[in-house]
């Protein structure tokens, strides 16, 4: 079973046994104001700050976020999301780099309440079709990763508890023909 091995001392980042890996190595901290998040800064083992996230609101909602990233001393805007302000749960938004290009979004589609969730993540060259019931149950997904040129297809079946009872998953090569 793999784990991660954090320092008893927290302080103490130059532990030679955490050296390898280098992943667990930036630590985030968050500052609030009341009960929203204001910032996030993430620092590397030596304490440089590697990004920072703010977030900005209206009214009590969260209506954006701005992640700046830092190249020596130098800070810059490297995405931008704005979040749609209706009363879903989890709120769409529109991530874009800085010369407007989008490199990410969340879309929520309700009919019969009936869910639809899309969200394309430019990076990856992914998007995920998420389907939900009228219970808010999970009942399908679809992956598409262009970068491999594959499909992934999850579908659930749950018993009357809402427990799930069945789950069927295959991979298809984009392009291809059942």
């Amino acid at each position: 079973m793999l784990s991660p091995k954090l320092p008893d001392n927290i302080e103490d980042l130059n532990d030679g046994s955490l050296k390898v890996y280098d992943t667990i190595l930036h630590i985030s901290e968050f500052a609030y104001s009341g009960d929203k998040l204001e910032k996030t800064v993430t620092k590397d083992k030596k304490g440089n700050i590697v990004s920072e996230i703010r977030q900005v609101y209206k009214e009590g909602k969260r209506i954006k976020s701005m992640t700046y990233s830092f190249l020596g001393d130098t800070k810059y805007v490297s995405e931008t999301t704005e979040y749609n302000t209706n009363d879903v749960k989890e709120a769409d938004f529109l991530t874009t780099n800085p010369g407007g290009d989008t490199i990410g979004y969340k879309r929520s589609l309700v009919e019969n309440n009936k869910k639809v969730v899309i969200n394309f993540h430019k990076l990856f060259d992914m998007q995920n079709v998420s389907y939900f019931d009228e219970t808010g149950q999970l009942i399908g997904t679809i992956d598409i990763d262009l970068k491999n040129n594959t499909k992934h297809m999850s579908s659930y079946k749950y018993d009357g508890q809402g427990n799930v009872i069945e789950e069927t998953k295959y991979t298809e090569m984009l392009g291809s023909k059942r």
